[in-house]
């Protein structure tokens, strides 16, 4: 029997119903997931992960690696800001050493210029004042300041002559304590400058007087030394350096005698510096000098000794 034309139309659309019917997937829950869920449609973000079910999973903890990034990274900016402090502490302290160089040049540059000035101070001419009344108004204020910075001066000398005059009895008074003593000390002093005058003027003259000048016990050693012909010859030949070892070893030998002969005294009695007879040529003793002669012009014993033996005669 032949089919109706709408017989044949029902037909085909239940064909193609059928057909449709098996390319949907018989899974509810597959269609779901394959279906954006617009409330968990965006991308997770961090440690956040999405779920089959299209749940987000809750944030993971961060690894011990991670966790441990931060303070070590804290640490080493930590040190480098030390290292930092400590280099520019460094360059601040080699800027400080330079300019105080640079400080100490310039002092030293400024007080020479200063020196100099004073020493080349014009002179001031008639010409140079607008009357003669002022000219000589400024002649006799000159006069006047001369004479008595001359005053002055003589007057410093007369005092410090005075103050060693004073020093120089002392000693003698503590170092020789009879009468007899004292005469004999100014005779042999007196005959040993006069046969040695020259050497005395010589540098190692100078030094010689101002090492026994200097000394607690110069007197001890300067009549030690009169009395001994032969030290005195081999001190002509010595030079400034041996000069002043061969003193200091002699000072340091009567000091040390001194010191001796007090513990051997009673606690209430007074020690006495021990005056030596023969001083061997090689322990004589060091320090001091006795009465002045005209030093050279060009040598200073005194800064002789600050420069060369700091550690004894320091500066200030």
């Amino acid at each position: 029997m032949a089919n109706l034309p709408s017989q044949e139309l029902l037909n085909k659309y239940r064909a193609e119903e059928k057909a449709a019917t098996q390319e949907t997937p018989a899974n509810p829950e597959q269609t779901n997931a394959e279906t954006p869920n617009p409330e968990t449609s965006t991308q997770p973000t961090g440690s956040e992960e999405v779920k089959g079910n299209g749940e987000a999973s809750q944030p993971t903890e961060p690894s011990s690696s991670e966790s441990g990034a931060q303070p070590e990274k804290t640490d080493k900016g930590e040190e480098r800001w030390l290292k930092t402090q400590e280099s520019f502490k460094k360059r601040l302290d080699r800027q400080e050493r330079s300019h105080r160089k640079t400080v100490s040049a310039l002092e030293a540059e400024i007080a020479e210029l200063k020196k100099q000035l004073e020493g080349n101070k014009p002179e001031l001419k008639r010409e140079d004042f607008p009357t003669v009344e002022a000219y000589e108004k400024f002649r006799e204020e000159e006069i006047k300041k001369s004479i008595l910075a001359e005053n002055d001066k003589k007057q410093a000398e007369l005092e410090e002559a005075a103050r060693r005059n004073a020093e120089a009895q002392k000693k003698l008074d503590a170092t020789f304590k009879t009468p007899e003593a004292k005469k004999e000390f100014q005779e042999t002093l007196s005959d040993f400058m006069e046969d040695n005058g020259d050497w005395l003027e010589s540098e190692e003259g100078q030094l010689y007087q101002e090492i026994i000048d200097q000394s607690p016990v110069g007197l001890v050693m300067a009549m030690a030394i009169a009395k001994n012909s032969e030290v005195t010859e081999q001190m002509k030949n010595w030079s400034k350096n041996m000069l002043f070892q061969k003193l200091s070893q002699f000072e340091t030998a009567l000091l040390q005698n001194a010191k001796e002969a007090a513990k051997k005294q009673p606690s209430n009695g007074q020690p006495e510096t021990p005056t030596p007879t023969r001083p061997s040529t090689s322990g004589i003793p060091s320090t001091g000098s006795v009465g002045k002669t005209q030093a050279p012009a060009t040598f200073n014993a005194k800064d002789w000794l600050r420069k060369n033996r700091p550690e004894r005669y320091p500066t200030h």
